[in-house]
């Protein structure tokens, strides 16, 4: 019996090495989220993840399950726009999630302990100190009339979020030969999944809300009404774990992986597909900055592809068939005159910041007014916010956020923290260099301009992106120093 155990969990785990593993996960992960199983889904991924921790060897099995986890919440749960759904406000919801949450940190902590020698190179961990530091003392004097009890729960928070998802990551992601292929087939997954669930919700959105429908589903099926302007539209493209501007500015973020993959792959054809997939992806959430920022990056990665690349006949064609696509899509909605879509894109006094200027001022004011340990994080939202949560008074601008919430402490922190990541990546070698440099250069010019900065499910693909630079730059050395020692 324990033979036969043992050979089902070998099968299990050779298969769920495989690249193929990733997408069945993305399938299974899209199928719960269409179809609103959030608790069944969610409750599944937990167990699968820590299960996959303790009982195999390798960790791509674990990490692809936890990576693909959050994407299992659907729009019809979602608690924005508000009103839609209770869901993740009843007791019954919050229990189970506490209980499978705390199996899968005990499955992580299990496994970090266990592989203790995966803290080797691991040299990001005093900077994140530094910075989950300040983060918790954000606003602590004078402590009263900052709201600072509530400011270090979300300063908590956001140290979870770095220093706590780094050591985490650090210690199941074994430093194995092929971790960079494998995490871009992952990274380009969690793309593929993201892309998927915006036209997803287009089609929910375009849909009539049919009677025989739970009140949930038809609260986000509205027969192509979006109240006819591009703002209310935009409200509405909410994927469950995030509304239009994260949505999009992660599959920016995503580009480098898919890119990689076209490079590497044999599949080649497919993995363009899947770009071409993410930026009319990125077109549809309505995301000014994600657009910036993925056009900025898929111009600069076609570039370097078609000049790498082998086999670059069809992928030019494909790519040139793309753009032609979208310039007579432009034209056609120039010579229609002033639509509400171009006037949202091309405002007549050219691309507005969306009232960021303002809370940037706020930021300023708060951190002359108290420029040691800054005002905290709740003292905005109580003092003249409009937002509904914490979340919605940040100041969308990571440099701005250190100085209004944590004053010079937080700005010098913040400062140390990014140096010291762009020193390492920059001047170490490694394998995909390039391509992590794009992953970080993307997400700091996206959190320039948006809160992804403070949202820990996607600040996890930012610490995945250094540990996976930190495991790379220590195999390059061990193999350096392997051919040292050959001479």
């Amino acid at each position: 019996m324990e033979k036969t155990i043992s050979e089902y969990k070998n099968k299990i785990e050779e298969f769920a090495v495989k690249p193929a593993f990733v997408f069945v996960v993305c399938a299974v992960a899209l199928f719960f989220h269409a179809l609103a199983l959030d608790l069944v889904g969610l409750i599944l991924f937990a167990l699968a993840g820590g299960t996959f921790l303790v009982a195999f060897k390798d960790a791509r099995p674990a990490l692809t399950v936890i990576f693909f986890t959050i994407f299992v919440v659907s729009t019809q749960n979602t608690t924005w726009p508000k009103g839609v759904s209770d869901f993740y406000y009843r007791t019954s919801t919050i229990i189970s999630l506490a209980i499978c949450g705390a199996f899968l940190i005990a499955c992580m902590v299990y496994r970090c302990v266990k592989h203790k020698e995966n803290y080797r190179g691991a040299k990001s961990i005093l900077p994140l100190a530094a910075l989950s530091l300040s983060m918790v003392l954000s606003g602590v004097i004078p402590a009263g009339s900052n709201k600072y009890g509530e400011s270090l729960l979300f300063g908590l928070f956001g140290a979870a979020s770095y220093l706590g998802l780094y050591l985490i990551l650090t210690g199941i992601t074994d430093g194995f030969d092929g971790l960079l292929e494998y995490a871009m087939t992952l990274l380009s997954g969690v793309a593929l999944i993201i892309s998927l669930e915006v036209v997803y919700v287009y089609l929910l959105n375009l849909l009539p809300p049919f009677e025989f429908l739970p009140e949930n589903w038809r609260r986000c099926m509205r027969s192509g009404d979006f109240l006819g302007a591009i703002g209310n539209w935009k409200t509405y493209i909410v994927i469950g774990c995030g509304m239009s501007n994260q949505s999009g500015a992660m599959i920016a973020f995503l580009l480098p992986a898919i890119f990689y993959k076209i490079l590497k792959s044999k599949n080649y054809v497919g993995y363009e597909l899947l770009a071409l997939l993410a930026a009319v992806s990125i077109m549809l959430t309505l995301s000014r900055t994600a657009m910036a920022v993925g056009g900025t990056l898929f111009i600069l990665l076609s570039i370097v592809t078609a000049v790498k690349l082998q086999r670059r006949t069809l992928f030019l064609s494909v790519l040139g068939a793309f753009t032609a696509a979208c310039a007579i899509f432009f034209v056609i909605l120039l010579l229609n005159g002033r639509s509400a879509l171009l006037d949202y894109l091309l405002p007549s006094k050219g691309p507005g910041l969306n009232g960021r200027c303002r809370i940037w001022k706020d930021a300023m004011t708060y951190f002359t007014e108290k420029p040691i340990f800054g005002a905290g994080f709740a003292y905005p939202y109580h003092n003249d916010s409009t937002a509904s949560n914490i979340f919605g008074a940040l100041f969308h601008n990571f440099v701005f956020q250190a100085l209004g919430s944590g004053g010079i402490f937080g700005i010098v922190t913040v400062l140390y923290a990014v140096i010291d990541v762009c020193r390492r990546t920059i001047k170490e070698n490694y394998a995909g260099k390039f391509y992590i440099l794009c992953f970080i250069g993307a997400f700091a010019t996206i959190c320039l301009f948006d809160i992804l900065y403070f949202v820990p499910y996607y600040v996890l693909f930012l610490m995945f992106v250094i540990v996976l630079a930190e495991k790379g730059i220590n195999q390059a050395k061990k193999t350096s120093g392997k051919g040292d020692a050959k001479k």
